[in-house]
């Protein structure tokens, strides 16, 4: 989870100790998400929440390395103006919606578009078109060399979601709010400026989280998070 730090999760580590029999995991956070759609995303405890309902392509290891995700390979070409990527075979939405070329198409496409609200657009500048050579693979074309790239599909804001989500009740392709991703954790619920609620999903296609479900629970002043802790009430507080 980015934006924590080392000192910060040793410390979560050791309160999960005290929580094995638990199937909840409890979190203090001190801001109440703007927005639940990774586009709009514009900090890292936001970002945090969304990474466990919603994954990019390419992931990020303990030592700050790229690693595959929703992404198996990706290759740059020798001029620097073609990325070439290849996706995990079996993935799942949470819909039940099948992860293929054609959806990572379309998520860019809503990404680079200016009718949506993209804080974090930048990065993404240089791809100039997307195209789905077939069912698992796509090629990004840019329209000058980007190195950084890879490392940009890491960020939250990139990270794929169901198209078929915009049709649910309170979505819309400009604004999703009801997250459907291919993530360990299913949106479950949310009480604006109280708690925001995700639950474990069955077909999940990488390692089976151990807790049930996780509850973020919005407490805007620090010294209260920390009583929070130090009481028991929560298991774990972001920026302490």
């Amino acid at each position: 989870m980015r934006g924590i730090t080392k000192a910060l999760l040793v410390l979560a580590l050791f309160l999960a100790g005290s929580a094995l029999a638990q199937s909840t995991f409890r979190i203090a956070i001190g801001v109440d998400a703007d927005s639940l759609d990774p586009v709009q995303g514009t900090t890292t405890t936001i970002d945090n929440i969304v990474d466990y309902m919603a994954q990019t392509l390419i992931g990020i290891d303990e030592s700050g390395g790229l690693v595959p995700l929703l992404a198996t390979e990706w290759a740059t070409s020798e001029d620097g103006l073609t990325m070439d990527i290849t996706l995990r075979e079996g993935v799942v939405f949470h819909d039940g919606t099948p992860l293929t070329a054609d959806v990572v198409v379309w998520n860019f496409e809503r990404l680079l578009d200016p009718n949506v609200n993209v804080p974090r657009r930048g990065p993404y500048a240089p791809i100039e078109s997307v195209e789905a050579v077939d069912d698992l693979h796509v090629r990004l074309h840019l329209s000058q060399p980007a190195p950084y790239m890879p490392g940009a599909l890491t960020q939250s804001t990139a990270a794929i979601v169901s198209p078929a989500s915009v049709d649910l009740e309170g979505n819309s392709y400009e604004n999703i709010t009801r997250l459907v991703g291919t993530g360990p954790y299913v949106f479950e619920s949310r009480a604006l400026g109280e708690r925001i609620v995700v639950r474990k999903f069955a077909d999940y296609w990488g390692e089976e989280p151990y807790y049930d479900e996780v509850v973020f629970q919005v407490v805007p002043e620090a010294t209260t998070r920390e009583s929070l802790l130090l009481a028991g009430q929560v298991d774990m507080i972001i920026l302490p």
